[in-house]
Protein backbone atom coordinates (compact mmCIF):
# COMPACT_ATOMS: atom_id res chain seq x y z
CA UNK A 1 0.00 0.00 0.00
CA UNK A 2 1.37 3.38 -0.97
CA UNK A 3 0.74 6.44 1.20
CA UNK A 4 -0.14 9.66 -0.51
CA UNK A 5 1.12 12.96 0.93
CA UNK A 6 -0.67 16.09 -0.18
CA UNK A 7 0.11 19.64 0.86
CA UNK A 8 -3.05 21.63 1.64
CA UNK A 9 -3.75 24.37 -0.89
CA UNK A 10 -3.45 27.11 1.75
CA UNK A 11 -0.04 25.99 3.05
CA UNK A 12 2.11 28.01 0.59
CA UNK A 13 -0.05 31.06 1.25
CA UNK A 14 0.53 30.77 5.02
CA UNK A 15 4.23 30.13 4.45
CA UNK A 16 4.68 33.33 2.44
CA UNK A 17 2.49 35.29 4.87
CA UNK A 18 4.76 34.19 7.74
CA UNK A 19 7.87 35.15 5.77
CA UNK A 20 6.50 38.59 5.00
CA UNK A 21 5.29 39.18 8.56
CA UNK A 22 8.67 38.24 10.00
CA UNK A 23 10.49 40.82 7.87
CA UNK A 24 8.12 43.82 7.89
CA UNK A 25 10.34 45.94 10.13
CA UNK A 26 13.56 45.25 8.20
CA UNK A 27 15.34 47.49 7.26
CA UNK A 28 14.42 50.07 9.91
CA UNK A 29 15.04 53.03 7.57
CA UNK A 30 13.20 54.06 4.43
CA UNK A 31 14.43 52.41 1.23
CA UNK A 32 13.81 52.89 -2.50
CA UNK A 33 10.26 54.19 -3.22
CA UNK A 34 9.40 54.40 0.47
CA UNK A 35 11.46 57.59 0.57
CA UNK A 36 8.77 59.18 -1.62
CA UNK A 37 5.62 57.24 -0.74
CA UNK A 38 5.68 57.30 3.06
CA UNK A 39 6.05 61.10 3.44
CA UNK A 40 3.35 61.54 0.78
CA UNK A 41 1.10 59.02 2.56
CA UNK A 42 1.65 60.81 5.86
CA UNK A 43 0.72 64.13 4.23
CA UNK A 44 -2.47 62.65 2.79
CA UNK A 45 -3.33 61.03 6.13
CA UNK A 46 -3.03 64.44 7.80
CA UNK A 47 -5.12 66.08 5.02
CA UNK A 48 -2.20 68.19 3.81
CA UNK A 49 -1.31 68.79 0.18
CA UNK A 50 0.09 65.95 -1.90
CA UNK A 51 3.87 66.18 -1.57
CA UNK A 52 4.62 63.81 -4.43
CA UNK A 53 2.70 64.56 -7.60
CA UNK A 54 5.01 62.48 -9.81
CA UNK A 55 3.44 59.20 -8.68
CA UNK A 56 -0.21 58.11 -8.99
CA UNK A 57 -2.31 58.80 -5.88
CA UNK A 58 -3.94 55.36 -5.38
CA UNK A 59 -0.93 53.72 -3.69
CA UNK A 60 -0.44 56.83 -1.56
CA UNK A 61 -4.11 56.79 -0.53
CA UNK A 62 -3.89 53.11 0.42
CA UNK A 63 -0.69 53.86 2.33
CA UNK A 64 -2.39 56.80 4.03
CA UNK A 65 -5.21 54.53 5.13
CA UNK A 66 -2.75 52.07 6.66
CA UNK A 67 -0.79 54.93 8.27
CA UNK A 68 -4.00 56.31 9.80
CA UNK A 69 -4.95 52.90 11.19
CA UNK A 70 -1.42 52.33 12.51
CA UNK A 71 -1.48 55.71 14.24
CA UNK A 72 -4.60 54.62 16.10
CA UNK A 73 -2.63 51.62 17.42
CA UNK A 74 0.58 53.69 17.86
CA UNK A 75 2.48 51.48 15.41
CA UNK A 76 5.33 52.48 13.13
CA UNK A 77 4.09 54.09 9.86
CA UNK A 78 6.91 52.41 7.93
CA UNK A 79 5.67 48.99 9.03
CA UNK A 80 2.10 50.02 8.22
CA UNK A 81 2.93 50.89 4.62
CA UNK A 82 4.95 47.69 4.26
CA UNK A 83 1.99 45.79 5.69
CA UNK A 84 -0.18 47.28 2.94
CA UNK A 85 2.30 46.00 0.36
CA UNK A 86 2.36 42.58 2.00
CA UNK A 87 -1.44 42.34 2.10
CA UNK A 88 -1.80 43.24 -1.57
CA UNK A 89 1.09 40.94 -2.49
CA UNK A 90 -0.58 38.03 -0.72
CA UNK A 91 -3.86 38.93 -2.40
CA UNK A 92 -2.10 38.76 -5.76
CA UNK A 93 -0.55 35.39 -4.86
CA UNK A 94 -3.99 34.05 -3.93
CA UNK A 95 -5.50 35.47 -7.13
CA UNK A 96 -2.88 33.86 -9.36
CA UNK A 97 -3.39 30.54 -7.55
CA UNK A 98 -7.15 30.75 -8.14
CA UNK A 99 -6.57 31.69 -11.77
CA UNK A 100 -4.30 28.68 -12.29
CA UNK A 101 -6.89 26.41 -10.67
CA UNK A 102 -9.55 27.80 -13.00
CA UNK A 103 -7.35 27.11 -16.02
CA UNK A 104 -6.89 23.53 -14.86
Amino acid sequence: MRLKFEIPSWAPFLFFAALLAARLADPPALVFDEVHYIPAARALAEFRADTNTAHPPLAKLIGATFVTVSTAFSADPIVAVRLASAVFGLWLLWGIYQWMRALG
